[in-house]
């Protein structure tokens, strides 16, 4: 079983630093709080809080003397960092002692030592300095004030500290029998009834006793007339049965043995708050991180809100219920507040001075506690399952007391949710669906972009108590789009494609992040005015240069590439549902399917782009669908989905009506006369007429153009001859019979069907209303054509000399058209080639860590890494260029590293790369309205030759992905039955095979799964991101020694590299 991927800061760091491109925006202060976190006119708290806490109490916060910046001192400052995590916590949770009003959700704790907890594996360990986390603990803390006054407790104030728990363990869990309701109410016919100190302490344990749970520890009776003492005990208690945090195991065993010890008449004081320190933090409770800083000096500002953002991530990673996260920077006591939707990031513009100003940072306080859910960034179109309720569906909100981590599945993946899609666009009417599982939560938590997510689901009933029966499997999609983009539904239209994934619906829900000028409506950002600042590793409120606009950029990490948006873009969420649903084509189950998953889906791309004059623009493994037609798992087709990036032309192409037959054919035998010094005579009458076509009956230069090609690199031939010695009359006729098979298409009645019928024409992408888009290239960028990948002033055709033929070509360089997309195809499956190691996915053994280290391994990795998984993707361009320039070098130093099993391929392979060798050189606008049927052409011819495979290795593993599908496919069939089934479908995560996630409550992993230890890291937020691969001159020459070079700086020759790592 292969290790689990798990996230380094140092490369969320880096996804931060190219999200942040674009700038902060901030906003008055005054303003700012205003628009998200206004408190009724009525509020009393700050009235409340100067009583009791007198008005000097912030006239010291901070950090007093603040200790040198220098290494000697490293102490010192963690001592002062400690000291001022802990002033900032209990000043606020002091905060929610006096907040009488409203519904206190969250409450604030300090644990920089220990990284929150995540049901995701691969979460990056790292540690927020203090946060607010949801539960309502406000009795909890008024009980440690008034221990701290010992015997000055009040009796009122006992009594409703337990009443206000015991009703807060009720509406928790709802089931509380009705013999401590009728201790709450006894308790309260005590109060202000003249009843003695102990007949109220008694009723105060009974009530305690009667809420503990199984794992508490009884309360001891001893020294009954000791109030305090039987109070301690209690509240000890309390802590223990408090819905959240849940103490976890460990802790459970630890707090058992304190008691055993401590639980008498000399309990220690301090033993409360290290069980308060002990209860544990999990990244799904997180309302608001906060980052603290001694100073407010311009580093400490850049580092803390690099901290601070990577902390908002996680939020966004962890709570796929948020919409936007705030997050606060403490730096001394001064105060800044921040703001993330998927437009990007947005401040206060001036710092809240706590000891000057103290009534800004109570509202903060209370508002981040207690303000509705939804103006927090709640989502309330989503409802999470309560899989604690075994045998029925039951939702709420993430929210709700009643929920418990038990109630989250045993990953991020197995986590249930009902979610609401309108019947149009940002309507209240609409279906709710209940998630079996998802998919993929891969981009989940980025801070500018789309944030896709992607569940299998099932509709429900109008009171979502039971699901609607379907006839197929439903998926559904959530991203947040550009507003007023194309929506998938309006790419796909209402008519069924085959081989498209089809598209019931695509709406949009709830409000835009926010409004341009002059554009009515409600957004979550409301009317706020904002000023642009840079993000310079960091903002620093002295930064106040506005950002220079930057030049096309594009992301270097991950998979998709994106170009970076130069302005603040408004986004709004919109999902959409399929009827289509299927696994990765490298779940394939032996090489049949792997090449017809790979056939449909150019055939689905294909009726988009004739039909539709679509173009998908974004090839990848997990888009190119194996689709069950059944509920058998072993029959199946292939679907291609996901529009999301799909751009579409408003017109289509135009084409010639046959010209001089007899200038077209002079010109011809004029030119093969010259290039081969022989004489040829007449041209054969149906091998012209197939010239003529692919000429479009008027220019003989592409013709021309292949014959040279051909004569120059005779390799390129489909049926080459190595070291062909044969005459010209021999080279001669093996050429036409090449011409014959690279033009087969268009036929004679394909053309005639363009000429009558313009609907049949592929789309034209040149036209002006189409400028905008040239420049902006999107795809997965393993499977990018390089042409595309390489930004202005870098992107050029791929074979020099051939631009006078190309007609796909604008002033920035080659523009997305179909033969990208196709080229992608090609890539896909030789990923697969070169990675996998049979049927169902496994990556091969060469790739994993630890692996033997031999000269072939370690040639596989380098294949990997320059061609797909560079983290630096001009390294992938300029391989795959370097390959196109240099064509025999796919033969010598890729093909003879696929894996064994794909060794039937290596035909196709070949045949494939030689295919695009000679469409590149010849793309013209008939070029493009045949580069499907070509690929077409040679993935059938592969499949007829295709040869059976009997090796009892191989059927080992299909046999095993057949079983794992069937029980996917169960799963969906039996939902609602187990809600703790762990998901038995592939993790879409394109570095990882699939292992065995644990249970967040403590449920051990299996014996087989190796894990990843995890490794808290709070790296500088400054520091360079480490790279994957580092390869030094040394190392360098031993490959070259070994016969594979890396890089060769010969103007004359590249080949495959490793370029800049």
């Amino acid at each position: 079983m292969a290790q689990r991927w798990v996230q380094t800061a140092s490369e969320e760091g880096e996804l931060l630093e190219d999200e942040m491109r674009q700038g902060v925006y901030v906003a008055s202060t005054t303003d700012f709080l205003q628009a998200f976190l206004r408190l009724p006119d009525d509020d009393k708290t700050v009235e409340r809080f100067e009583l009791r806490h007198g008005k000097a109490y912030f006239a010291t916060f901070g950090v007093l003397n603040h200790p040198d910046d220098d290494d000697d001192n490293d102490a010192e400052n963690s001592e002062a960092r400690a000291a001022l995590y802990s002033t900032f916590v209990d000043a606020a949770n002091a905060i929610l002692g006096c907040c009488c009003d409203g519904n206190v959700h969250s409450y604030w704790v300090c644990r920089p030592e220990s990284a929150p907890k995540s049901n995701d594996d691969s979460t990056a360990h790292i540690r927020p300095d203090a946060a607010a986390v949801l539960g309502d603990q406000r009795a909890y803390f008024r009980a440690l004030e008034w221990l701290e006054q010992s015997e000055a407790i009040q009796m009122n104030d006992v009594i409703v500290s337990v009443l206000s728990y015991a009703e807060k363990h009720i509406e928790h869990f709802s089931e509380t029998g009705e013999d401590v309701k009728g201790r709450i109410a006894q308790l309260k016919n005590l109060n202000g009834s003249g009843s003695s100190s102990e007949s109220i302490s008694n009723a105060v344990i009974e009530l305690l006793e009667g809420l503990r749970n199984e794992n508490s520890p009884a309360i001891n009776s001893a020294d009954p007339d000791h109030l305090v003492t039987r109070m301690r005990q209690a509240i000890k208690m309390l802590h223990n049965t408090l819905p959240i945090p849940v103490i976890n195991q460990h802790c459970e065993g630890k707090l058992q043995r304190v008691g055993a010890t401590e639980c008498d008449a000399d309990v220690n004081n301090n033993l409360l708050i290290r069980l308060e320190e002990l209860s544990t933090l999990w990244w799904l409770r997180v309302t608001t991180p906060v980052e603290v800083r001694l100073t407010d000096s311009g580093d400490d500002q850049r580092e803390g809100s690099v901290q601070l953002c990577r902390y908002m991530r996680q939020v966004l990673r962890a709570q796929p219920d948020r919409r936007y996260v705030f997050g606060l920077l403490l730096c001394d006591h001064k105060l800044l507040v921040l703001y993330c939707d998927r437009s990007g990031l947005m401040a206060s513009m001036d710092w809240i001075d706590i000891r000057a100003s103290p009534e800004q940072f109570i509202q903060v306080v209370v508002g981040l506690s207690t303000l509705d859910p939804e103006k927090l960034g709640w989502d309330k179109t989503m409802l999470l399952r309560l899989q604690t309720q075994n045998d029925k569906l039951v939702f709420a909100p993430s929210t709700d007391p009643r929920v418990k981590l038990e109630d989250y599945g045993s990953s991020v993946h197995d986590t249930q949710w009902a979610i609401f899609v309108p019947n149009s666009h940002s309507s209240d009417e609409g279906k709710w669906y209940a998630t079996v599982r998802a998919i993929s939560l891969s981009t989940a938590e980025v801070m500018v972009g789309r944030a896709t997510s992607v569940w299998l689901v099932k509709e429900l009933t109008d009171n979502k108590e039971s699901v609607v029966p379907s006839a197929g499997r439903l998926v559904l999609k959530s991203g947040w789009g550009r507003v007023g983009i194309t929506t998938e539904k309006e790419f796909h239209g209402d008519e069924r494609l085959d081989h498209v994934g089809h598209i019931l619906s695509s709406v949009t829900v709830g409000h835009p992040t926010f409004a341009n000028i002059g554009v009515e409506g409600e957004s979550l950002r409301g009317r706020l005015q904002t000023a642009r600042r840079s993000w310079r590793a960091g903002f620093c409120d002295s930064d106040i240069v506005p950002v220079l606009r930057q030049l096309t950029f594009y992301m270097t990490t991950r998979d998709r590439k994106l170009k970076m948006e130069e302005h603040l873009t408004p986004r709004i969420l919109t999902r959409t549902l399929m009827q289509t649903y299927g696994w990765p084509i490298e779940h394939f189950k032996d090489l049949e399917e792997l090449l017809t998953v790979a056939r449909d889906a150019v055939r689905g791309h294909r009726n988009l782009y004739f039909k539709n004059r679509v173009l998908q623009s974004d090839i990848s493994i997990n888009n190119m669908l194996v689709c069950p037609d059944d509920d058998e798992a072993g029959h199946t087709h292939g679907e291609l989905i996901d529009l999301d990036y799909a751009k579409q032309a408003p017109g289509r192409l135009r084409y010639s009506k046959p010209s001089s037959l007899e200038r077209f054919a002079g010109l011809v035998q004029m030119f093969v006369e010259e290039e081969l010094q022989i004489e040829i005579g007449p041209l054969n009458p149906t091998f012209l007429a197939t010239l003529m076509r692919r000429s479009q009956y008027c220019c003989s230069k592409i013709p021309t153009q292949l014959i040279k090609v051909y004569v120059g690199s005779p390799e390129l031939m489909v049926n080459a001859v190595p070291n062909d010695q044969s005459d010209a009359e021999a080279i001669w006729s093996r050429i036409q019979d090449e011409m014959q098979l690279a033009f087969a298409h268009p036929t004679e009645s394909c053309y005639e069907k363009w000429l009558l019928d313009p609907a049949s024409r592929p789309p034209f992408w040149l036209d002006r209303s189409l400028r905008d888009t040239f420049d902006t290239k999107t795809g997965t960028v393993k499977f990018m054509s390089a042409e595309l990948v390489e930004g202005n002033p870098w992107r050029t055709a791929y074979i020099l000399g051939t631009a006078s033929q190309r007609t796909d070509l604008s002033f920035g360089g080659p523009v997305h058209t179909a033969i990208h997309d196709m080229e992608s195809v090609f890539w896909v499956v030789l990923y697969i080639c070169l990675s996998r190691r049979g049927p169902g996915g496994a990556r091969r053994e060469e790739t994993q860590w630890p692996t033997l280290e031999t000269p072939h391994a370690g040639r596989v990795r380098r294949i990997i890494e320059a061609l797909f998984d560079s983290p630096l993707e001009t390294t992938v361009a300029r391989n795959k260029r370097n390959l196109f320039e240099n064509h025999k070098d796919f033969e010598v130093d890729v093909l003879p590293f696929i894996h064994p099993y794909f060794k039937p391929l290596e035909t196709l392979l070949l045949r494939w790369f030689k295919l695009f060798q000679i469409a590149y050189r010849t793309y013209d606008d008939v070029g493009q309205g045949i580069i499907h049927d070509q690929v077409l052409d040679v993935l059938n011819d592969a499949l007829k030759a295709l040869p059976k495979q009997t090796d009892p290795e191989y059927d080992l593993m299909t046999k095993a992905e057949l079983e794992r599908r069937q029980r996917d496919l169960d799963q969906y069939a039996n939902f609602s039955r187990e809600p703790h089934t762990l998901s038995s479908s592939p993790v879409h995560n394109t570095t990882q095979s699939l292992v065995v996630r644990n249970s967040p409550h403590g449920t051990p992993a299996p014996l087989s799964t190796k894990r990843v230890a995890p490794v808290v890291e709070k790296s500088t937020p400054t520091a360079k991101p480490a790279k994957r691969l580092k390869i030094d001159p040394q190392v360098l020459s031993a490959v070259e020694d070994d016969g594979y070079p890396l890089w060769d700086t010969s103007p004359r020759r590249t080949r495959i590299m490793l370029w800049e790592l």
